[in-house]
């Protein structure tokens, strides 16, 4: 029984990882049966709304809930949530007055975001289900509408479209994590790291639009008689694609396969946030440190 005892308390202590530990069993969000109770209130309606839309015969029904304002309710409450705790991670232990302490361990700044950011990686696997559950129930609505009429056969190709989505889900969940991490490394409160990776975020989806995308559009119109249409057509809708949103939306409302060359179009939008994911974590890592203080201190005691 005393053996029992100590391993029970022992799978309870931090080991080696004292904050990844914190972070996965102390933190909201973080800990095991936090992420059951959301997984579970979230899939479980989910999967029984799924199911009875797909006993309807109404295609309009379906497309106006399920894949405009379902999905863009879920992608707000994912990215809020997201960047949220990301933020708060470093930007909340100096609001506390903790990252002192947190700083005086003797791992690197590297461990201390890496273990930090244990909890939040934790929250995106338990996001991505409810959005491959979407994503898995559209195209088997197209195709069964697809059998019922065939002029909605060939709307969407089930291929492109979960591509698409699973590279969504998979790339930019952790590129706003990682953006708002960086934030929040760098503002010393946890309520302007949270405004401010929020700002930047809208800005990184609104501002291609407007300083890229409406100024091409305004040129093709004015230069409509001397220009090739089509050429200006398929310049605004890749330029379109600098806006992470952009593919999201077309892919749901099944759009992509308009665009010149969908694939590469794909390969295009996500290869880009992907280098940008890798190049933003690289440089959270790079300079943990020195954004958490370390090096002062380090400098000092020398």
């Amino acid at each position: 029984m005393g053996y029992l005892a100590d391993v029970e308390v022992a799978e309870t202590l931090p080991a080696d990882e004292p904050v990844a530990w914190r972070e996965t069993t102390k933190r909201t969000l973080g800990d095991a049966r936090h992420l059951w109770i959301v997984f579970l209130a979230i899939e479980i309606p989910l999967v029984l709304l799924c199911l009875f839309l797909g006993l309807t015969n109404s295609e309009f029904f379906v497309d106006s809930l399920i894949t405009v304002p379902l999905r863009f309710l879920m992608w707000l409450l994912a990215v809020l949530i997201i960047s949220v705790k990301s933020a708060s991670l470093i930007a909340s232990e100096r609001t506390h007055q903790t990252l002192d302490v947190l700083c005086t361990s003797p791992m690197t700044g590297r461990e201390i975001v890496l273990q930090k950011f244990r909890g939040v990686r934790r929250l995106i696997f338990a996001l991505w289900v409810p959005f491959l559950t979407i994503s898995l129930f559209v195209p088997w609505w197209a195709e069964l509408q697809g059998r019922r009429y065939q002029y909605t056969a060939d709307r969407l190709s089930t291929g492109l479209y979960l591509v698409c989505a699973v590279l969504a889900i998979t790339i930019y969940f952790p590129l706003i994590a990682w953006l708002s991490l960086l934030i929040g490394l760098r503002l010393k409160t946890q309520i302007r790291a949270i405004i401010g990776s929020m700002a930047a975020i809208a800005a990184w989806c609104i501002a291609p639009r407007v300083f890229l995308v409406l100024p091409a559009a305004m040129m093709s119109n004015a230069m409509r008689t001397t220009e090739d249409v089509s050429y200006w057509a398929s310049a605004i809708q890749l330029t379109s694609l600098l806006s992470p949103a952009t593919i999201v939306f077309i892919n749901e409302g099944g759009g992509l396969g308009d665009y010149p060359g969908p694939w590469v179009s794909i390969w295009l939008n996500f290869g880009f946030y992907g280098v940008a994911l890798v190049i933003l974590r690289t440089i959270c890592l790079k300079n943990a440190d020195r954004w958490l203080g370390r090096t002062i201190a380090i400098e000092d005691g020398g």
